[in-house]
Order: C-alpha cells, then structure tokens, then sequence
C-alpha cells in the first residue's frame, strides 16, 4: 500500500518510501517450508495438531502440514540460518532480503524474525508479485511473519510472540501495524517511509491514538550516527547504530520497486475487467467451482445478493454472521464472502481473507473459464458492524489500502462499508489517522445497506 502519491506534492524519495505502506511490506521470500494456507483447520487436524504437540515440545516441520487450500499465507517466508550479533548484521540482512525481493518483481522490501538470542527463526520477502502475477496483496513482510508464526505455535514451537522481534527494512503500513500490534510482537525498523508508513518523524502519528503509546513501546527504528538517535529500550542486539548506506539502499530499491508493482496490484493491465458484477446463474456456478478449494472460511451465495435490497437481508446478514465480510460491486451486488480465523492468528480477519480469496477467484475463474470480474478498484468490502478495537481497524483498513494500491475510480461506495452504525465514529477516526498514502487512495468508511 504505499505506492499512489500526488506527483506535485510528494517528493519521489518520498513517494518510495510511501508506497511501502501500502505494500507494507509483505516480502514474499520463499515459504516453500512455511506451507501456511488460507482456509481454515479442520476439526480433524486440529485434533492431530492436538496429539503432535502432547507428544512432543519440538516444532513439527511446517512443509509436513498441508491442507487442500490453493492458497498460502506466508509464500515469502522460509527458514533462517544465522545469528545476529549486532543492529549492522540485522540491518544488513533486512536490506539483503529487500532487494531479493525486488529482483522478484515485488516490492523491495525483507524482514526477520529474531529471537532474544540472535537467532533468525525465519527470514521474508515481500510476495506480492509472483512469477510477475499479483498473488497476493496483503503478503507484506510483517504480516507474513506474524501468521508464520501464529502457525509454527499450533504447530509445537515454544516461542511467545513477546519473545521475538521483527526486523524490517521499511516502516510498517497500516495493515502491518496493525497485524503487529494485535499480536503482541515487537519489530525494528531500517528505513522510514513518510508517505505511506505509520511513522512520522520517528513517531508513530498514523494510527488510532489508543495505540500510539504501545506503538511507541514495540515499534523503533535503528539508530543512525549523527542522523537518528538509538532507540533508549532494546534488546542488546540492537542497542548500536547501523550504517547510513543501509538505510540510503533500502530506500533506493524500494522507490525503484513501486510504480510497476503498483500497477500490477491496482491497476490490471489489460485485464481491467468490467466494473460491475452480473449474477447471472452460470457465473454463480463457476464462482462456487472456483472456490471450492478455498475451504470452508469462503461462501458464494445462493443466488445474487445486493446490499441495498431488502429481500437480500436474510441470506446476507447469515454471510455477515461471525464478523464475516463480503466483496460487492460499485452498485453492491455480492461477489464473494469470508469467515475470519482469528483463533489461529490475530492477522486473520474476515477482511483479509476475502481479500485473498477474492484476488484468486478472479484470476482463476478468468483463466478457466473467461470470466472478467470487477477490478478491485472497483468494489468495496462490506461488514455488519465496525471492529471497536483500535488495532483490529488499522489491520482491516490498512489491508484495504493494500488491496486497492490505486486511487479508487468510483466513489458510489465508501471503500470500508458498515450494515450498522455501531462504531461508526470510531471508524472515521480510524480512517481519519492513516498514513497520507490511504487518503490519496480513498480508504473511506460509511454505512451501507440502508438499515
């Protein structure tokens, strides 16, 4: 998310370092280990994740868990194989993984995980972009890293998110805030990002005030000698400056990363598609084939379904049920909806995982079937109520922003659309707090649906 900047009013060094939030970093490194996938667990593997962690307190491969979901939620992620001994190695390695990441066709930005020893858990990089498709627009690095993690503890790792620390090359975006602040991780920051990151002046302005101070506590940014002062509470690891070349390169690659990424993600080609949904019959066939795989968390409805349509109410308050979300259209007709699956991570929102699912029904019910759906741009994420918890709204927001990455052509809906005005206000002022980045892009809240 980070990319849609007034040409006029924000410099290009700036404009780099914005575009990151909206990207936030989902650094797609490489989960070939980390085989985390988007639907949720079933009773039955719960089960066998219950026995596996009885037997034994060592962490179960993750490569030896799959489900049939097509989709995975860390593909960036995979394995660390180093220690760090100082902020420079840390530092180094982030940037490292950044420009892997843009030698991709993602957004230049990498990330660790490092426990209070040194240890590198697990290294990322933005994934985004794969094999110069979108993917996915919410695998930034931190979020990426803290569904890793979320995972590998199901899995049997024995390691408290309060006792491990991001490292990323680039101030986090909303969206990753967010997934940081809701799961109790810390992380160290290279590079800033004054037009899309949640930092301004080393502060962390961008966010709902309720956060700032926790922000404040898990959120620093290396020192620099002579540019940026260190960090007065960090780890030992971290309590020495890095080198002013680091943060010049981070963000150089990213800057060079984010117009064609952006236009990957928000823009779509050639393949624009229409800018309305028709619910015709067979359409609903293809959709419910198509997401099949996803997994019980994703629903197609019945029939078509419009939010403004009083005989849609039954069959979609039942999708909206369990803090569920629906993607609709411009003029509201429902595309698809999700589940969360918040009890595995805190990053897994019913909004992040429409997000997901709708980016692979429309490339593959286009590639199977010829069927152009809606670019994203186009539609608008629908829930029956706003989240009351401050850093569930910058998650949800954020990851908004990131599925959007373009300034939105149609202004029919708000971006964020609520059935009830319970917390409405909350969500304007959420709104209202977002990196530069969101406003450009036209991350707005509102009530829909007409009662």
């Amino acid at each position: 998310m980070r990319r849609h900047k007034p040409k006029a009013a924000v410099s290009s060094a700036e404009f780099g370092l914005s575009r990151r939030n909206l990207l936030c970093k989902f650094t797609a490194a490489g989960a070939a280990t980390m085989n985390l996938l988007v639907t949720g667990i079933s009773n039955a593997e719960e089960n066998t994740v219950a026995a596996e962690r009885k037997s034994s307190r060592a962490p179960v491969p993750s490569g030896s868990y799959s489900r049939s979901s097509s989709l995975e939620l860390s593909p960036g992620v995979r394995a660390g194989t180093s220690t760090i001994r100082t902020a420079e190695d840390a530092a180094a390695r982030a940037v490292a993984l950044a420009e892997e990441a843009g030698k991709q066709g993602t957004f230049a930005v990498g990330g660790l995980l490092v426990d209070e020893s040194g240890r590198v858990i697990a290294e990322a990089t933005n994934a985004v972009i794969r094999n110069d498709h979108l993917s996915d627009p919410t695998a930034h690095v931190e979020r990426q890293l803290v569904d890793w993690l979320a995972h590998e503890r199901r899995r049997g790792l024995s390691l408290s998110p309060r006792h491990v620390t991001i490292v990323s090359s680039l101030d986090p975006c909303a969206m990753c805030a967010g997934a940081i602040l809701r799961s109790g991780m810390r992380v160290m920051i290279v590079a800033e990002d004054n037009f899309a990151g949640v930092h301004e002046n080393l502060k962390p302005r961008h966010m709902p005030r309720e956060l700032q101070a926790q922000a404040q506590r898990d959120m620093a940014f290396f020192g620099v000698q002579g540019k940026r002062p260190m960090p007065a509470q960090v780890a030992p690891m971290f309590a020495s400056d890095v080198s002013a070349e680091h943060v010049a390169h981070s963000t150089e690659i990213f800057s060079a990363s984010v117009r064609e990424v952006q236009q990957k993600v928000g823009g779509g080609g050639s393949d624009a598609g229409p800018r309305t949904f028709e619910p015709a019959e067979g359409v609903f066939l293809n959709l419910r084939e198509v997401a099949a795989p996803l997994g019980p968390l994703v629903e197609i409805g019945k029939g078509p379904l419009n939010i403004h349509e009083p005989a849609s109410r039954p069959e979609l308050m039942k999708l909206l049920a369990g803090d569920g979300s629906v993607l609709v259209d411009e003029d509201g007709n429902v595309i698809v909806a999700s589940k969360g699956a918040e009890t595995i991570s805190r990053a897994r929102t019913s909004v992040l995982e429409v997000i997901r699912a709708y980016t692979f029904i429309r490339r593959t019910i286009k590639d199977r079937f010829n069927i152009a759906l809606p670019l994203q741009r186009y539609c608008s994420i629908v829930k029956r109520a706003a989240p009351s918890e401050p850093a569930k709204g910058l998650l949800e927001l954020g990851a908004t922003g990131s599925f959007l990455e373009l300034q939105r052509p149609t202004n029919k809906l708000p971006a964020m659309g609520y059935m009830q005005r319970a917390n409405l206000t909350r969500a304007q002022e959420f709104a209202a707090s977002l990196p530069q980045l969101y406003h450009v892009i036209g991350i707005t809240v509102g009530r829909v649906g007409g009662g």
